[in-house]
């Protein structure tokens, strides 16, 4: 594989960012970095049907809520999706470094979690059997999910 100055001068830039949002992530433990090809292939499908707005939600939430009840929905939904709340594998939106392994430390995982992704991210559990998806869209909050 012939390596570009482009996706060096990429990769040195991911990796700060990285290093950046593992410090951001303060109510996680930050195990490991996953390339998308560890996970099972029907993981491309899920994040194709996820992408997708014909395809139906699981739960929703309007984004004119308060902040507490928003909260309270994505721990909802984490458990509820069988993600759970204690060990799973969360979207980073990096090329070189597509997906994080992380324990929450603490119960403001939640709140740690909306402050950094403004509650458009995507989850998978850490058995990898299921997929999450949830987005952050105009008056809503979208959830959906599947098993992989």
């Amino acid at each position: 594989m012939n390596t570009t100055l482009q996706d060096k001068l990429q990769k040195m830039m991911e990796d700060k960012r990285l290093l950046a949002l593992s410090k951001q992530l303060t109510s996680f433990e930050c195990i490991r970095t996953v390339q998308t090809n560890e996970f099972p292939p029907s993981i491309t499908g899920a994040i194709e049907i996820a992408n997708n707005n014909s395809t139906p939600r699981n739960s929703r939430i309007s984004c004119n809520e308060q902040i507490v009840a928003r909260l309270e929905w994505v721990r909802e939904i984490f458990i509820t999706s069988g993600i759970g709340e204690d060990h799973f594998y969360l979207s980073t939106g990096l090329r070189f470094y597509p997906w994080i392994e992380v324990k929450t430390l603490n119960d403001e995982w939640v709140r740690n979690l909306n402050d950094i992704s403004r509650s458009d991210f995507y989850a998978i559990s850490s058995k990898e059997e299921v997929f999450l998806a949830v987005a952050n869209e105009e008056h809503w909050l979208d959830a959906y999910w599947c098993d992989l």
